[in-house]
């Protein structure tokens, strides 16, 4: 391999890594929602995270973290064996998981192109887009890595 090659397949597979380090700050913010309330506790009302939309947010922050951190660790894994099969899985992993939250935001827009109606949630837009940009980034070039040895 051109040490071009190799130089952009490793960052390909960097680029990978800090797309899911990036999950865990988000996540850190929404367990950080976590309002504990008192009992009883009642499916759908109550929870010992707070309320419902809290404990789903709490949860979803949990899973945010610990996903990031295996998408980390699987990036530098793959980028070290070069597995087909993981990046393949790291791929689909990442497009199952951020799918409702990209279709959400698609219908928001497409109903409120001014996107008013995110209030103060519009801050994350350009986050959100570099976010994109490093994580297709990454894709391409240790895709690249990967797919071409065969």
């Amino acid at each position: 391999m051109a040490k071009g090659n190799r130089l952009s397949a490793r960052l390909g597979w960097s680029l990978l890594s800090w797309a899911g380090v990036m999950f865990v700050p988000g996540g850190l913010v929404w367990i950080a929602k976590w309002r504990p309330s008192p009992p009883p506790y009642f499916v759908l009302r109550n929870y010992p995270f707070g309320d419902y939309a809290e404990s789903w947010q709490v949860a979803m922050g949990f899973a945010f973290v610990a996903f990031g951190l295996l998408f980390a660790a699987a990036s530098g894994v793959a980028g070290r064996t070069k597995s087909r099969s993981m990046w393949v899985a790291m791929l689909v992993s990442w497009l199952l998981l951020m799918f409702p939250h990209a279709f959400i935001g698609v219908t928001f827009a497409i109903e409120d192109p001014s996107l008013k109606s995110l209030g103060i949630s519009a801050y994350v837009i350009p986050f959100a887009a570099l976010w994109g940009a490093v994580v297709a980034a990454g894709f391409i070039l240790s895709g690249r890595d990967v797919w071409r040895q065969y």
